[in-house]
């Protein structure tokens, strides 16, 4: 029987050592009212949505040591980008993967994609919780541009 998407594109992760724990990874968000939220206080923060993927579990972010915030932008004007340390998501027993994407005759390829990928059996509850912990740790690189938050 041949696994399923998920399985075979989670089941053999590994940390990456090479990626320290003091490393940046950075997250674009999508300034929509379900990956930003307006705080009492007037600021804006990512929600959990931001740090969950409903296909492979595993939620693209780079590597702040192999790109630039410019780099990192282009093409995604109006979204925002956060942050958080390496070590955050492994605090919460997630791992961190470096996933390069290559050059092709199509795209430019990125050295700096890598992965934050949730425990193997990790409960959707579970896993909302680790989101929603990520997300109240992000720091703003870029704000987005928002519209539609009152």
């Amino acid at each position: 029987m041949e696994p399923s998407f998920d399985e075979k594109e989670v089941m053999h992760r590994v940390d990456d050592g090479s990626i320290s724990d003091d490393e940046k990874l950075w997250r674009r968000i999508v300034p929509s009212e379900f990956w930003v939220k307006r705080c009492e206080d007037g600021t804006i923060r990512p929600t959990s949505a931001a740090f969950l993927d409903g296909i492979t579990n595993e939620v693209s972010v780079c590597r702040e040591s192999l790109t630039t915030v410019e780099d990192t932008m282009l093409g995604y004007e109006g979204q925002g980008l956060v942050e958080i340390l390496a070590s955050f998501p492994r605090s919460l027993n997630h791992l961190v993967v470096a996933d390069p994407i290559p050059k092709s005759e199509d795209a430019e390829g990125d050295p700096s994609h890598a992965l934050i990928c949730p425990p193997e059996g990790i409960s959707p509850n579970n896993r909302k919780k680790s989101a929603r912990k990520m997300a109240m740790k992000a720091v703003w690189v870029v704000e987005p541009e928002l519209d539609f938050i009152p």
